[in-house]
């Protein structure tokens, strides 16, 4: 009996192997051939993301920022420090799934769950690897499998509150004038309900977007692409699901969520990587605490909750303010942040991690922007 069942090779199910193996009997389960792949991640993350087993996936760091309104007026952002790298996502993923089997994890690959039962102390995972069935039996099954995960939908936790739908193509870009900027536009024509973007990622360039409505987002995309960057030559292309939310459960009795299977996303960037190291790590300290049970699954979301439950709930609060914003209040919005004041806050201490912390102090700087959106007040901001 295994101690530990681990469903995705994710950056939040290698990482928690990675900690954990070297105490823990633990398997990891990945449906995919290759480590890190489909890629479905813009790439775009903190620098607390990044520790010695995941640096050499960095391809770049980003200190300069732009947004773009609805009406085409900019805003830039010039950082001292770095506030983002863009990371290679498939080395990212397969350097820690190679320490986790360094420090003794079992991985096994083309391996897909097909069910799941939960007995007394025990779990059962019954999975199809390569032309075989197989039955693994542990003492705690965590769901690591994003955001269509098998674990959450078999063991009952309720469903997300809404899924944004997301396409990326990567390529290059001729005559680019702003190569080392990252770059969001806004409007409810290219983008309705979340943003597009354009990041650098070393010598390539990365243009998607996400969107509230199903089925829509190639179609943006295509005429993102067509409309704003004429000179784009595309080499690939992946789409993928965000989860978001409010913060439900993560834990049940011996079955565990975490990363994207657990809607930890920030609702204001779609960002996943950095909450999913940090479950990871949360419940890998759990588990050393009170060993692999039920107990250890407890822990862990009280702690996830207690860290990131207020910052959450105030962001999904101020994404479905945004999200009924006209396209002209975006403008002004725009237009208020341009202040000098706030463009030196924004520098200075912009967090891509606890975004909704810094709205607050935008807000207490620039208190015109309740004037005209007067539902910042209503969401309890």
């Amino acid at each position: 009996m295994k101690d530990v069942i681990i469903i995705g090779a994710g950056p939040a199910g290698n990482r928690l192997a990675k900690l954990i193996a070297g105490t823990c009997d633990v398997v990891l389960l990945e449906e995919h051939e290759r480590i890190g792949e489909p890629v479905q991640c813009a790439g775009l993350v903190s620098p607390r993301c990044i520790d010695d087993t995941t640096r050499g996936s960095v391809l770049c760091q980003i200190r300069d920022f732009m947004l773009h309104s609805p009406s085409g007026e900019k805003l830039e952002l010039h950082a001292k420090e770095p506030k983002g790298v863009v990371i290679d996502r498939a080395r990212y993923d397969s350097s820690l799934a190679e320490a986790a089997v360094g420090n003794g994890a079992e991985l096994l690959t083309r391996t897909r769950a097909m069910n799941l039962s939960v007995s007394g102390e025990s779990v059962r995972v019954g999975a199809r690897s390569g032309d075989a069935v197989r039955e693994f039996d542990g003492k705690l099954i965590v769901g690591a499998d994003g955001p269509k995960s098998f674990v959450r939908r078999y063991a009952l936790f309720d469903e997300f509150d809404m899924l944004y739908y997301g396409a990326q193509a990567t390529g290059t870009l001729k005559d680019d004038r702003n190569p080392t900027a990252v770059e969001m536009y806004l409007g409810s024509n290219l983008a309705p309900g979340f943003f597009a973007w354009k990041i650098p990622a070393g010598d390539r360039v990365r243009i998607g977007l996400c969107s509230s409505k199903e089925g829509t987002p190639i179609n943006l995309l295509d005429a993102f692409l067509k409309s704003r960057f004429p000179n784009f030559k595309q080499e690939t292309r992946q789409a993928g699901l965000i989860p978001m939310g409010a913060l439900g459960g993560l834990s049940k009795g011996r079955v565990i969520l975490i990363g994207d299977a657990a809607g930890q996303t920030k609702p204001l960037t779609g960002g996943g990587v950095y909450l999913g190291k940090m479950a990871a790590e949360m419940l890998a300290e759990s588990v050393h605490a009170e060993g692999p049970s039920i107990a250890a699954g407890e822990l862990y979301e009280k702690m996830f909750k207690t860290e990131f439950g207020r910052e959450l709930s105030r962001a999904w609060r101020l994404r479905r303010v945004m999200n009924e914003m006209s396209d002209e209040k975006l403008d002004k919005a725009v237009e208020l942040l341009a202040d000098e004041r706030i463009l030196s806050m924004l520098e200075e201490a912009g967090d891509i991690d606890y975004p909704a912390n810094l709205s607050a102090a935008v807000l207490r700087k620039a208190p015109q922007l309740l004037q005209f959106f007067p539902e910042l007040l209503r969401s309890g901001l």
